[in-house]
């Protein structure tokens, strides 16, 4: 019995439909449903007081007597505006607008991570017509990266959102422990150390 080969698209349009599949949960279950205007997504929200909220987890770092300390602060968020305020520089490669289908890459937001999983698959399908080219390959081949690296996006804010980021309080407490045993060894080694604290905006 032959084997079948799954072609570089079926595989890309599989990657998309996941895509979908965990774009759609995310929204079902913030009450979000994404509209499309002219020029970009943009959320429907529902009255504030049924949104549902969740619990955020932050790691607050602190510096006392050469020290550095951590807490964890839980507060409250709503989904929807948790989605709309994520931020995040997701590393998708620009390609050839062969099509003039005038794709903006640019990748830091939910929105933006939607629109290019609807976007770039209207452009993938196009490469039907080079048939099995050795360029259409390569292009496609680009494709499929992008849709990988969306979909890690979407795997992770999902465990965000289920978890709340929460967990890491015990392994940040011992990567500190480490720093502070080097910060006491260079106390002991030079002992005119200052440690200052700087205001700056993050």
């Amino acid at each position: 019995m032959a084997v079948r080969i799954v072609s570089p698209l079926e595989t890309i349009e599989k990657l998309a439909q996941t895509n979908n599949d965990i774009i759609a949960q995310l929204n079902t279950n913030n009450d979000m449903t994404p509209q499309l205007n002219t020029n970009h997504y943009s959320m429907a929200q529902s009255n504030e007081n049924s949104r549902s909220t969740m619990n955020l987890v932050t790691y607050h770092i602190t510096h006392s007597n050469g020290a550095l300390f951590v807490q964890e602060q839980n507060t409250h968020k709503y989904y929807n505006q948790f989605l709309n305020d994520w931020r995040g520089k997701i590393d998708i490669q620009e390609i050839s607008d062969v099509f003039n289908d005038k794709i903006n890459y640019s990748c830091t937001n939910y929105q933006d991570l939607q629109r290019l999983n609807k976007d770039m698959l209207i452009a993938v399908r196009k490469y039907e017509l080079f048939g099995g080219s050795d360029s259409a390959q390569r292009e496609l081949s680009k494709f499929q990266e992008n849709f990988v690296k969306i979909q890690a996006a979407l795997r992770q804010l999902s465990e965000l959102i289920t978890t709340g980021g929460s967990g890491h309080l015990t392994s940040i407490r011992e990567q500190l422990d480490k720093i502070n045993k080097q910060l006491k060894l260079l106390w002991n080694q030079h002992g005119n150390i200052v440690f200052n604290q700087e205001n700056r905006r993050r």
